[in-house]
């Protein structure tokens, strides 16, 4: 029974070695898998930084594109003003050059010019 009674107490020694054995090779693969995961969240971190430096440079070239815009729309409005300008002058040039002809001449141009 001596016999019998080691061969239990080391098969039980043996299953107590291949627990212990399983549970390190379980936090091994645990720590790798973390590793892994820290990696992965790393990557997707610098994604996002990455993503949101492009947003704000989008931002800031939509607030120069804007602003663009209001300047041309200024520009755009001082235009308009001197062709109004430029065409009272053309008309009123030539009123003048043919005042020479007649009153009923110069009335009908400027009619014709507005």
């Amino acid at each position: 029974m001596r016999n019998g009674y080691y061969l239990a107490l080391t098969n039980v020694r043996f299953l107590g070695f291949v627990q212990i054995q399983s549970v390190n090779d379980m936090y091994k693969l645990l720590q790798e898998y973390n590793s892994s995961l820290q990696l992965y969240n790393s990557k997707l971190q610098g994604d996002l930084d990455e993503a949101h430096e492009t947003i704000k440079r989008g931002e800031k070239e939509r607030t120069a594109i804007i602003e663009n815009i209001g300047n041309l729309k200024g520009q755009f409005s001082a235009l308009q003003e001197q062709l109004a300008a430029s065409k009272v002058i053309d008309a009123l040039s030539i009123v003048v050059n043919v005042y020479s002809f007649g009153q009923n001449v110069i009335w009908c141009l400027v009619f014709f010019s507005c």
